[in-house]
């Protein structure tokens, strides 16, 4: 089955073409999905949200980090794109600019999988690595995002590491 012609696709059709090319490993035509979304729906945060996941991917943070600060301008309630920004900041050591972007968050209930993450996150950042595995445990066992898990998995799994050769 071939893809219709993406110029004659309304934003919402683009990004469901734009998924299936990710979840396809296809980040060429991702992109050029996304940013085809973008152009037809300018107000929209989503696109910028998947596109910083794809530029994520390739090791292209900066611009990923630009994708996700036009996610939450655009849509706030995208706590998705709030959390990303903050995970991106801290993962490039800017630990105030990630607090800054989890703000958002707080409004979130406190047993929310992505507010328990930001949590665990910032405690691991003042070396409380056995309350920060447990909020990150935590919101392991709430969460269904997959990829999320896998990246919160592996930094339970260094934390208890680091943990076990400070003893």
């Amino acid at each position: 089955m071939s893809i219709p012609d993406s110029q004659r696709l309304d934003a919402d059709e683009l990004l469901h073409f734009a998924l299936r090319a990710i979840e396809g490993d296809d980040d060429e035509q991702a992109i050029a999905y996304l940013k085809r979304a973008i152009d037809a729906a300018p107000q929209d945060g989503k696109p910028w949200l998947l596109l910083a996941g794809v530029h994520a991917g390739l090791g292209l943070h900066d611009r990923a980090l630009e994708d996700l600060m036009h996610a939450t301008r655009l849509s706030p309630e995208l706590h998705q794109a709030h959390f990303h920004l903050g995970y991106v900041h801290l993962l490039m050591g800017q630990t105030e600019e990630a607090e800054l972007a989890w703000r958002a968050l707080d409004e979130l209930a406190a047993d929310d999988p992505l507010r328990l993450f930001k949590h665990g996150l910032m405690l691991l950042t003042v070396d409380d690595f056995e309350a920060g595995i447990a909020a990150l445990e935590q919101g392991l066992a709430l969460s269904d995002e997959a990829a999320l898990n896998e990246d919160m998995r592996a930094i339970v799994r260094q934390a208890r590491t680091t943990l076990a050769a400070e003893r």
